[in-house]
């Protein structure tokens, strides 16, 4: 996943990162922790495809996760699970960004390559 913005990078969710993916979750939405759903994430069930954390210049910004829509009867849709940013990096089109990165990856590049509905 590449960004059209130079500065802000996208990682995508891994054993590795599952544990700061959780701790930037939590600090962003402190009464829920997503650790499940980045499980079930990486274990590909109920749904749920991948997640990914959000850098800008090299400093952790934000995460997004999504799910496959199929599972509401929605084929060929992918659905944001989360999608947040630390309040430092509101405000300054971080989250506008990634949206359109990840719409336009998910266009071209899912549902067997004929894209999905956005």
């Amino acid at each position: 996943m590449i960004s059209a913005n130079k500065d802000i990078k996208y990682v995508k969710g891994n054993y590795n990162n599952l544990y700061l993916a959780t701790k930037i979750q939590v600090e962003i939405f402190k009464d829920n922790c997503a650790l499940l759903e980045f499980l079930q994430c990486l274990l590909k069930v109920n749904n749920h495809t991948d997640f990914y954390l959000i850098y800008q210049k090299g400093e952790l910004a934000g995460f997004v996760s999504f799910y496959d829509g199929a599972c509401y009867g929605s084929k060929n849709e992918i659905w944001i699970g989360y999608f947040g940013n630390l309040p430092k990096f509101r405000n300054n089109h971080i989250a506008s960004q990634a949206l359109l990165d990840f719409f336009s990856y998910f266009k071209s590049n899912v549902g067997g390559g004929g894209g999905i509905n956005v």
